[in-house]
């Protein structure tokens, strides 16, 4: 369910719009993500929440905040190696910053897989670049330009996240 509405939802073009009913935020990819989980059976609460305006819970639409709440309320287990992982599943991304830190800074969903075995995700960043079942090597770990120094998978406790 949450695979399904991931590639509906994208909003890499006219045939898959992003949902109307969510607010679109300048960096989208955790709201993302949530409604993707919501789509598939993960319920808002007074901490985590999106009205489909402006107003949503840090845990909602920020990458570190989603993370803490469903790791804290056991809604999800993190993997660091995508052996065994999963469509549903949800990947982030952590960077390197010219400044030397490196935030997690991206969330996606795992839709696929790629001609190799390897995993495909979908997500938001921005308007201008969805990623549409997107090949997880074209960006990790090798690619210089990305930016991208780890990944963690947040894999769901609940068998309803999945499509089957």
């Amino acid at each position: 369910m949450a695979v399904n509405y991931a590639l509906s939802h994208c909003g890499d073009n006219e045939s898959r719009p992003v949902n109307p009913n969510f607010y679109f935020f300048n960096y989208d990819c955790t709201n993302f993500v949530a409604q993707c989980w919501n789509a598939a059976g993960l319920s808002a609460a007074y901490d985590f929440y999106c009205d489909g305006y402006h107003n949503s819970s840090y845990n909602w639409t920020v990458v570190d905040s989603f993370y803490d709440y469903v790791t804290t309320h056991e809604i999800a287990r993190v993997e660091y190696s995508s052996v065994g992982i999963k469509p549903g599943d949800i990947i982030q991304f952590r960077y390197q910053e010219e400044n030397g830190t490196t935030p997690w800074l991206h969330s996606a969903i795992i839709t696929g897989y790629d001609s190799n075995g390897g995993v495909c995700y979908t997500g938001h960043a921005d308007r201008e670049h969805p990623n549409y079942n997107k090949p997880l090597s074209a960006v990790y770990p090798k690619e210089k330009n990305s930016g991208v120094i780890e990944v963690r998978f947040l894999v769901p406790l609940h068998p309803t996240y999945y499509t089957s």
